[in-house]
């Protein structure tokens, strides 16, 4: 395999191709809306165990009846206040990984911030679990990109195998554009490490995100099916997500994160 050398400085080596063995891959980002609301808001992040439980009870009842497993990437500072949910999922089959302690964009964050944070969700995984783990997602998809290179240097320093933080496309708010549209080997200071980007297809030349998130919440089945085959007859992986809370079947409600008036 030839390495490839992309926009953002990375060395790359496309994995090889191993036919269509599978439809895709199953991702959740295990998360508290509440939570991360407050956080945003710039309130101490409060675990809401209510809402929280009715989502993912909701998510695992649709796993368990179609019989498929999934990668739970776990935010550290949610199951903090619900500990036994990390060893409930393990018990039943599904892989877990980090998705780091704090819900904070990395752009945000120094090199050694973002090192330190993941060494917390590390540790409090490995607590929890008895076994490494092997994947992370940043949150958001936010991947520094004026120091891509040093995030995955981190990833691969602290024995991490794999990454889904990459959305190929030109994004606002994340995105790395020119980063191939299929899982990479990035070689890095450490060793190497595996990248699954979310799924995207190819809509009059331009790369659509079509990996979850907002794009399963507006759009209609009619129209995600034919772009998930389009990009299939590309080539692309369909590496997919989806957040525990959108299986809640009440609605969210800000008025459940603001503080009461007097």
């Amino acid at each position: 395999m030839t390495p490839q050398a992309p926009a953002h400085g990375l060395t790359l080596r496309p994995l090889p191709d191993r036919g269509s063995t599978s439809d895709g891959l199953l991702c959740v980002d295990l998360e508290d809306w509440h939570q991360i609301l407050q956080q945003q808001l710039g309130a101490s992040p409060r675990h809401c165990p209510v809402p929280f439980r009715r989502g993912l009870d909701a998510l695992l009842d649709l796993l368990d009846r179609h019989n498929q497993k999934a990668t739970f990437f776990v935010l550290g500072m949610t199951v903090a206040g619900s500990q036994g949910v990390v060893r409930e999922l393990s018990d039943l089959g599904h892989e877990i990984a980090t998705h780091g302690f704090d819900h904070i964009h990395l752009e945000r964050r120094t090199t050694d911030e973002f090192r330190e944070d993941l060494k917390r969700a590390l540790g409090q995984l490995g607590e929890l679990t008895g076994e490494p783990i092997l994947g992370h997602r940043a949150p958001e998809f936010s991947l520094p990109r004026d120091r891509v290179g040093a995030f995955f240097d981190v990833l691969a320093e602290l024995g991490l195998r794999y990454d889904s933080s990459v959305y190929p496309v030109a994004g606002e708010r994340y995105g790395l554009a020119g980063f191939p549209r299929s899982p990479q080997r990035v070689e890095t200071a450490y060793g190497p490490v595996i990248e699954l980007p979310l799924a995207t297809a190819k809509v009059a030349g331009r790369r659509i995100p079509i990996g979850g998130g907002g794009m399963w919440r507006l759009l209609p089945g009619r129209a995600l099916r034919p772009l998930a085959q389009r990009a299939r007859d590309e080539g692309v992986l369909l590496t997919t997500y989806v957040h525990n809370y959108e299986f809640d079947p009440h609605r969210l409600a800000l008025s459940e994160v603001l503080p009461r008036s007097a």
